[in-house]
């Protein structure tokens, strides 16, 4: 090879594409994973303030600002909003909770759906993997 010729290497393409529903369905619970984790956690504070569990006060009541938000005059509509919801501190705790568990869960669903229907690992060309245990390493 000389020295202003250019290596490329090959690009291998992916045998099989990745089907268009997977995307969509990606796509869906992207959307839909995040509403729901909002609603569930609004649904629990909303179960706990009528069962009157002990939450610590700090979540509880509206958002405080600080005097120097109110004079920014963008600021101030944002901060106007935001103090307008109440509980925010705990429907944002309970929203990250449940956003954790709803994706470890999908995240679990669907790579057993994957390992289910993908392909087997290792097609009738490819040989089988070593069986041998590596030796331990001793000084």
């Amino acid at each position: 090879m000389g020295k202003y010729a250019k290596y490329q290497s090959k690009v291998k393409e992916r045998p099989e594409p990745v089907p268009p529903i997977w995307r969509g369905i990606g796509c869906l619970l992207i959307i839909l994973v995040p509403i729901m984790a909002w609603l569930i956690g609004v649904v629990v504070l909303e179960a706990a303030l009528n069962n009157s569990w002990p939450l610590p006060r700090v979540l509880l009541g509206r958002v405080q600002f600080p005097d120097w938000i109110w004079s920014i005059p963008v600021l101030d509509v944002v901060a106007a909003w935001i103090r307008g919801i109440n509980h925010l501190y705990a429907k944002l705790l309970f929203f990250v909770i449940a956003l954790v568990l709803f994706s470890a869960l999908f995240s679990t669903v669907y790579s057993i759906i994957f390992s289910a229907i993908s392909p087997p690992r290792y097609s009738a060309t490819d040989a089988p993997p070593p069986r041998r245990k590596a030796k331990s390493y001793k000084r």
